[in-house]
């Protein structure tokens, strides 16, 4: 199951238009955690459509990594999580091996990775940020519990280490503002602070 991640911007409440600016503090992102989206640093498309939490094509990519897994818990000391088709660093893997514009985007470094959070701020913010929160870094099977930081271990165990980019930042995250697609849903930019952001792979 997936849908097209261009839709998710466009999908605002029609009452928000209608409310004054001074009268907004801030703006919260609530999305479905394990939904994972690529997208072309370049031109700010996506790769493939987002490939939702309860897709389960990803199947035959958990068969092949129990083969080399101990157990299905092999990495639960460090992500938290099993193996399963549920989450995100599971469907990266999946788009890497099925999607050829994906593994061409990675070879050439041109490939951004996150969950909808990730995508919903860098098209908010004209891709000046990558950033998500560890709520949802925790989903991806990447994230180390214990240091909060992405784990190269984890992304090798998956064989997505060619995504992992630079060691991410886990300091609290500013972000500036917006384009011109915000702007025109409250007027001007503002600027958003997740709680303790951590910069998203790559």
């Amino acid at each position: 199951m997936s849908h097209a991640p261009t839709a998710v911007p466009a999908r605002r409440h029609p009452g928000c238009c209608h409310v004054p600016v001074q009268d907004i503090a801030g703006i919260g992102i609530t999305n479905q955690r394990e939904t994972t989206v690529v997208w072309d640093r370049r031109t700010g498309e996506p790769l493939y459509d987002a490939v939702v939490w309860l897709d389960s094509r990803t199947r035959e990519t958990v068969a092949s990594l129990k083969d080399v897994f101990e157990t299905p818990d092999h990495l639960r000391d460090q992500c938290g999580l099993p193996l399963s088709t549920y989450f995100s660093g599971v469907k990266l893997r999946w788009l890497l091996d099925n999607v050829p514009a994906v593994a061409a985007a990675v070879r050439s470094g041109d490939a951004m990775f996150g969950t909808v959070d990730s995508w919903l701020v860098w098209k908010l913010t004209g891709g000046a940020t990558h950033a998500t929160d560890f709520t949802n870094a925790s989903r991806t099977m990447l994230m180390d519990i214990r240091s909060r930081e992405w784990s190269a271990d984890c992304a090798a165990a998956l064989g997505i280490e060619s995504m992992m980019g630079a060691a991410a930042d886990t300091a609290s995250a500013h972000i500036p503002g917006f384009d011109r697609s915000a702007r025109r849903l409250i007027s001007r930019a503002f600027a958003v602070r997740p709680p303790r952001a951590c910069r998203a792979i790559c």
